[in-house]
């Protein structure tokens, strides 16, 4: 829900404040953080899944 309302105050262009900015970045490094779960259980970090459309660099 943080990320959608900064995307609509993006998105209206209205500026965005320092609580506005720090809504952001914790709502970012919560989901940074959470485990990617696969179809088998397999849990691995959220920013190495397997995408089917491309490989990520990142793993």
């Amino acid at each position: 829900i943080d990320i959608a309302y900064i995307r609509l105050k993006i998105y209206l262009k209205i500026e965005l404040n320092g609580e506005d900015e720090l809504l952001l970045k914790n709502a970012l490094e919560v989901v940074k953080n959470v485990p990617f779960i696969d179809e088998k259980g397999a849990k691995s970090p959220s920013a190495c899944y397997a995408a089917q459309s491309r490989e990520s660099e990142f793993c």
